[in-house]
């Protein structure tokens, strides 16, 4: 089943703001959250939450639930 992925209101305006090669760099990384959020970055001990590489575009932090196959993006920076 696949997880749904959540952004907040400050990711969906960095993504308005962004260019196209980041957003489809963006786009990316959600498909990967959506299907493997484990497998798309590496969680932090020192802030409870994941971090995922977009490539050479930039980072993005997330928080997944298992119990409600949801996935929260938290922030996005681009580079």
């Amino acid at each position: 089943m696949p997880y749904k992925v959540m952004l907040t209101t400050s990711v969906e305006e960095t993504l308005r703001k962004a260019s196209a090669e980041q957003r489809a760099a963006f786009s990316r990384k959600r498909a990967q959250l959506e299907s493997n959020p484990e497998g798309a970055g590496t969680y932090s001990d020192k802030d409870g939450m994941w971090h995922g590489a977009m490539g050479d575009a930039g980072v993005l932090r997330y928080s997944i639930y298992k119990a409600v196959v949801k996935v929260n993006v938290w922030t996005v920076q681009f580079v």
